[in-house]
């Protein structure tokens, strides 16, 4: 008798993968909640603002004179700035702050630069129009202010121009992240800080099991990340919680610390679904632009999939990286990105790399490569990309699921998941 199948639809960037399993193998799929869209955005953003949370909000905080600047995060993630400027600029404007006083600086920590046109993307066509919008540059020395150090030792190195405003909102999303949840401080660590600042947190988290920072809005990683932001000055934040659809369902708004934990407990029960256990294989689609952007950024679902892989299992993740590892960004990769964790934490620490971000990136990349087996389909990263990161590459879905299926055998597990940043919590 032959086996039944299941047809199972994989989101890969605006496109959609087919393919077909046996019934038997598939023990479950991974998705984000189900929640609504908020019926109108500008209302639930406006209702954020108006009922701060641990905060006096912008009317009691700003007066007639004062320079406002935003930060908001890129394009490779996808917080909804769009809907979030117009309400915002509304508020400030009826405190008594007008369009020529405020600026949004573009918070891509180490990232590219955004373009003009993402700008429009991004912020909405109407912030293009009514504030200065540009980008950070944390390679900049001229352009950033010393702040001092933490308690533990981080060089605390600030976007000058958010250093000098009177007023300060942070942007955001919050979704898990590598370093516990993405939101809040974040905005300001990586994003508007030097090398020396981002390259410390990031060594920081290389310090630790990063599958143990996952979740935990609390972990040595985070505080840091929330000392920085504090130390240099933040003082608003308005973080969106949205949906599989990138649909914005919620926001918070108000102090940087207690508005974002509120956020987080929100988002929690959209993005860290449980599962009863591991299975043998991990398939891992992505939908959207932000995390396809690159293999810098899809690394995130391969960390996902280890949430609910067995050790010593496969995951199979399928990300177009439409802009490859980028070696250009992070020509440094080239060097390092195959070594095990060991050997790459021993190579940071002679001090000859100065990429800020490299070291979260390879103790993620050598961690997940430890844990499992990890085959990529992807056509923005060649063979020779994958060697440099020490991954396998298959031509097809049905290729890689055929050979681990037949690597474990005919009573082999696979667990689907359709989205590269849920971080499921394995219960059984």
């Amino acid at each position: 008798m032959l086996s039944q199948e299941t047809a199972i639809e994989l989101p890969y960037g605006d496109k959609t993968l087919s393919l077909r399993l046996p019934q038997e193998n598939v023990s479950y799929f991974v998705a984000v909640g189900e929640a609504s869209a908020a019926k109108d955005a500008f209302e639930e953003v406006r209702r954020a603002l108006q009922k701060p949370i641990g905060h006096p909000g912008i009317k009691k905080s700003v007066k007639k004179g004062d320079k406002v600047v935003i930060l908001g995060d890129d394009i490779s993630r996808p917080t909804p700035c769009d809907k979030l400027i117009p309400p915002l600029l509304s508020e400030l404007n009826n405190a008594g702050i007008p369009d020529h006083d405020i600026k949004i600086i573009v918070s891509p920590g180490t990232h590219r630069p955004m373009t003009e046109k993402e700008f429009g993307i991004k912020f909405g066509d109407d912030a293009v129009k009514r504030v200065e919008i540009h980008n950070h540059d944390f390679k900049d020395k001229k352009k950033l202010v010393n702040m001092g150090v933490t308690r533990l030792g981080t060089p605390i190195l600030v976007n000058k121009e958010f250093y000098d405003a009177d007023f300060k909102i942070g942007l955001g999303g919050i979704i898990p992240h590598p370093f516990g949840w993405a939101g809040g401080g974040k905005i300001v660590e990586p994003g508007i800080c030097g090398s020396e600042t981002t390259y410390k947190v990031h060594r920081l988290g290389a310090s630790y099991r990063i599958q143990d920072l996952i979740g935990d809005v609390g972990n040595p990683v985070r505080l840091e990340i929330e000392e920085v932001a504090k130390k240099a000055g933040l003082n608003m934040i308005v973080n969106t919680i949205i949906n599989a659809k990138k649909e914005l369902i919620s926001v918070v708004a108000g102090d940087i610390i207690e508005a974002h934990r509120e956020g987080v407990r929100r988002a929690e029960r959209l993005y860290r679904p449980k599962v009863p256990y591991r299975t043998d294989i991990a398939i891992v689609g992505s939908p959207g632009q932000g995390v396809n952007i690159d293999y810098w950024q899809a690394i995130k679902g391969v960390l996902a999939a280890t949430c609910f892989v067995k050790e010593g299992g496969t995951i199979i993740a399928a990300s177009p990286c439409y802009e490859g590892i980028p070696a250009r960004d992070h020509p440094e990769i080239l060097k390092l990105g195959a070594l095990n964790y060991e050997e790459a934490l021993r190579a940071l620490d002679t001090g000859r790399y100065t990429d800020p971000s490299l070291p979260g990136f390879l103790a993620i990349n050598a961690q997940t490569r430890a844990f499992a087996n990890i085959i990529l389909y992807s056509e923005g990263l060649t063979e020779e990309d994958c060697k440099i990161l020490g991954l396998g590459k298959t031509p097809s879905l049905e290729e890689a699921t055929r050979e681990a299926l037949k690597k474990y055998g005919k009573k082999a597990t696979v667990g689907i998941s359709r989205h590269f940043e849920v971080f499921p919590q394995v219960v059984g």
